[in-house]
């Protein structure tokens, strides 16, 4: 049968969920460590199993736990008061924005209530807004199309003025416009005329921009070139400009190479034909390969 001092030990507190038992096991444990610690501290080196620890080491031990139980404690209560002391201060303001918040979600309710009475439907006025939002949008639609259409009519006679001011940039936005117009006609009877009118529109551009294409890349006029790459841009037409820059690059090539050929054939009347096959093309291809780099390095300059 179990003691009374026995039965005490295994009795757990309602408050703290802890048993007396395990409080004495790790009172027990923090000085018998203490105690191994100071042991080996002292040179002995092994704490005899046998051996009885002195008074006064588990007093000083005792003290040291007591004092750091004390300090944790002090500690915690510390923290318990702060945060007592900030939800004491929180809660009040969190009542009333709670208090506010209840009284908006009244006056909605109420104002929905009214509104409902007024029409029988609570839904009946948002959905004649809904109507009448969608009539709107319907209306700036037709509103659109029929600018559209308008600026359709006059867009032919627009850009022949703006061809002959030579304002090509102008002209690129205009024509941007009208591509982007052309998404909201599909469908309408006159799309593919439209459409073919673009086209053409474009095409004509192009055509207008590629002499002064050709100088500015000549020139290396930065500038310009990339005034024109815009206008190309606008037009979905990146690729032709890319055609026009080969176009101005090349053109010296082929003429070096034609002069290079037309000397090698003259050369070619007053030797033999071996010296022909060897002598006179390798040193033309040499002189066509070294003009050939130089025109790559003068690119590469001024572009980047």
């Amino acid at each position: 049968m179990p003691t009374p001092a026995t039965t005490t030990t295994t009795i757990t507190s309602a408050r703290t969920g802890v048993s007396t038992a395990d409080a004495k096991r790790w009172v027990n444990a923090r000085v018998l460590s203490g105690l191994s610690s100071g042991a080996l501290s002292s040179g002995s080196g092994v704490a005899l199993p046998n051996s009885q620890p002195e008074p006064s080491s588990v007093s000083q031990i005792v003290d040291r736990l007591v004092t750091s139980s004390l300090l944790n404690c002090a500690e915690l209560a510390s923290v318990l008061d702060k945060s007592g002391f900030d939800a004491a201060t929180q809660l009040p303001r969190l009542a009333h924005d709670l208090f506010v918040v209840q009284r908006h979600v009244n006056q909605l309710n109420d104002s929905l209530q009214q509104l409902a009475k007024e029409t029988g439907h609570r839904n009946s006025a948002f959905d004649s807004l809904l109507l009448l939002d969608t009539i709107r949008q319907r209306m700036m639609l037709a509103r659109e199309a029929l600018q559209e259409a308008e600026n359709w009519s006059s867009l032919t006679s627009e850009l022949e003025s703006i061809f002959e001011k030579k304002e090509f940039t102008k002209a690129g936005l205009r024509l941007a416009e009208a591509s982007r117009s052309l998404v909201l006609l599909q469908g309408t009877p006159d799309y593919e005329d439209k459409r073919t009118l673009l086209f053409s529109l474009q095409t004509q551009l192009e055509s207008a921009i590629a002499a002064p294409l050709l100088d500015a890349l000549t020139s290396h006029d930065i500038p310009r070139i990339h005034e024109f790459h815009v206008v190309f841009d606008q037009i979905n037409r990146s690729h032709e400009f890319a055609a026009h820059y080969y176009k101005a690059v090349k053109g010296p090539v082929l003429m070096k190479w034609k002069e290079i050929h037309d000397l090698a054939a003259g050369a070619s009347a007053t030797v033999s034909r071996m010296e022909t096959d060897s002598a006179v093309f390798l040193a033309g291809l040499k002189q066509f390969l070294g003009f050939f780099l130089q025109t790559l390095v003068a690119e590469l300059g001024w572009v980047s």
